[in-house]
């Protein structure tokens, strides 16, 4: 679990399963966590960027009742 910028998150690594990444390639990804969402935001950047795009706007979405995971590719 890591605090950044008032917010707090988790860094996770997990190995790819589902059919654009290679067999076993792993990948890491950061969790938003928010204990009473009932719903999951998956968040994928665009070619060129990383999971951190994301640092600004997950929290908001968190704020607004969801759990988030941006991913990296």
């Amino acid at each position: 679990t890591i605090y950044e910028k008032g917010f707090l998150f988790q860094a996770i690594r997990f190995s790819a399963c589902f059919s654009v990444f290679p067999l076993g390639r792993q990948k890491c990804s950061r969790r938003y966590p928010n204990d009473g969402a009932s719903e999951i935001v998956l968040l994928f950047h665009q070619a060129g960027f990383s999971r951190g795009e994301f640092k600004n706007i997950a929290p908001r979405l968190v704020d607004s009742g969801f759990e988030c995971l941006a991913v990296d590719f």
